[in-house]
């Protein structure tokens, strides 16, 4: 039995996909597509977005955003959804708040092959913050997570470091640090903004966390899902308590950062209360910058996540 699971939670890890998103629209602003070819992480579509034509200069913030593929055009992912970015920036501008900004969405791991679910575990593994893995007991779990998850084809972190930043410092012609550079993310992807940021302090001066993954997932209950009629639980305690200890023996890199978090009350983000009040219980003790809200009724989707974007540019660009 065992071992079947085993056998079950390998595959979740390693399914693989191909394709690429089709060419994306946006209403407002203007949006280049680039394929990047990374050693690390394989071929991966980058999202880079002006919301306004005038040239870059020494006070534009640059903000990567993890989920590209959901930022500005849902026809090109399964969901149909999107945040919507665009559009806020164009209701910005119009109320004369446009910031002076450059948004790089970089797709996901999973891209883009019907919603299936051996394409997220990808996206698990390569937004799963590979320092919190040491934090686990030894057993079943910190061996599939060091085998099958702490692999260089999914270290994001090292794309980020050796890849993307020198890509981008030398298409911009100017240092990214964490003066003018910040990341941001939902889900998985704002647990690896959080964990971007500690690990590249010198690189970003915030993070941005809409409706944070703390509770990671059980392999079974995971890999089961697709033959269950309903989600009775997402989570794994043992994960949560890593995340809690990585981030806490790494508090005081923080504390010279700006974090933004929230969480919606409905769907999979029913299941962030404990975890978000325990993080703002140590952040909160640390005295960091940080502003952790809550949004009633909304649920773990791009669309909602989206509503919020105004919010935290508000709070990370102040």
């Amino acid at each position: 039995m065992i071992k079947d699971i085993f056998k079950v939670f390998v595959i979740f890890l390693l399914s693989l996909t191909t394709g690429f998103a089709s060419t994306e629209e946006v209403v407002y602003g203007m949006l280049s597509e680039e394929v990047f070819e990374s050693k690390f992480l394989g071929e991966r579509r980058l999202l880079i977005y002006y919301p306004s034509k005038d040239v870059i200069d020494q006070d534009t913030t640059f903000i990567i955003i993890q989920d590209g593929q959901y930022l500005f055009d849902g026809k090109v992912n399964w969901r149909d959804e999107e945040w919507g970015i665009d559009e806020t920036l164009q209701s910005l501008n119009k109320k004369n708040k446009l910031p002076n900004i450059v948004i790089v969405g970089v797709e996901n791991a999973a891209r883009t092959n019907g919603g299936k679910l051996v394409d997220e575990s990808k996206r698990y593994a390569e937004y799963f913050p590979k320092q919190a893995i040491s934090y686990f007991g030894f057993g079943f779990r910190k061996f599939a997570y060091r085998n099958f998850v702490d692999l260089e084809k999914f270290d994001y972190i090292k794309f980020l470091e050796k890849e993307l930043i020198p890509y981008l410092e030398s298409r911009f012609e100017r240092d990214m640090n964490s003066k003018n550079m910040g990341i941001l993310g939902s889900s998985m992807g704002g647990l690896i903004s959080l964990n971007a940021l500690i690990e590249l302090p010198h690189r970003f001066g915030f993070a941005a966390s809409v409706s944070t993954h703390w509770i990671g997932i059980r392999p079974l209950d995971y890999a089961l899902f697709p033959f269950r009629s309903e989600i009775r639980f997402f989570g794994d305690p043992y994960t949560t308590k890593a995340i809690y200890s990585y981030i806490t023996e790494n508090i005081d890199v923080l504390r010279d950062k700006k974090i933004y978090l929230d969480r919606g009350t409905e769907s999979l983000d029913q299941f962030y209360e404990g975890p978000q009040n325990k993080i703002d219980e140590i952040f909160s003790s640390n005295a960091l910058t940080f502003q952790s809200l809550v949004f009633e009724g909304f649920g773990h989707n791009p669309k909602d996540f989206g509503k919020r974007f105004e919010g935290v540019l508000n709070f990370i660009l102040e």
